[in-house]
């Protein structure tokens, strides 16, 4: 199994960060390289994140999603071959929330299918400063710089993210 991890504070607070995570209507407006999503993003439900540029489109389980706090995405091949699993965790802050955001791979297909990304942490590192950005956006005023404040590769490696990142 492969593992990445980020974490983003966020000017917001958990419940307008859960709104995000759940209006899918709207994630084409900050989530790079989705044109449509189809479905309701609730707990138990499917949906398919439609691709703008003729990407490979998604199909996605949402398998948690408890007390607007916990989200997971899972998607993957038959049988456990293959899964790839996205989990947004949100916590409560003296200045909004930290969003979690952890990305895992596994399966026994899972070198042959490999991942969809050629860097998975650079892809959930924008992903978390996408959120950060659309959160803020939705509370009013102009959204804070954004930077992920806790970046590292769950796998034992180094980190890789710049001057913010710590092992």
């Amino acid at each position: 199994m492969e593992s990445f991890e980020t974490r983003q504070d966020i000017d917001a607070t958990a419940d307008t960060v859960w709104g995000v995570l759940v209006d899918g209507a709207r994630y084409p407006s900050w989530v790079t390289g989705v044109r449509d999503v189809e479905g309701d993003v609730s707990d138990g439900q499917g949906i398919r994140m439609v691709a703008d540029d003729g990407g490979r489109d998604e199909n996605l389980r949402i398998t948690a999603a408890a007390n607007r706090r916990l989200l997971r995405w899972e998607s993957g091949a038959p049988l456990g071959m293959y899964t790839e699993v996205l989990t947004f965790t949100l916590a409560e802050t003296g200045f909004g929330c930290t969003a979690v955001l952890t990305r895992e791979f596994s399966g026994p297909l899972e070198g042959l299918l490999g991942r969809a990304t050629e860097d998975p942490q650079g892809e959930l590192d924008r992903l978390a400063r996408s959120l950060k950005s659309e959160a803020e956006s939705r509370v009013g005023g102009s959204p804070a710089p954004l930077h992920t404040v806790d970046e590292r590769r769950v796998t034992g490696e180094p980190p890789t993210g710049g001057p913010d990142a710590t092992p």
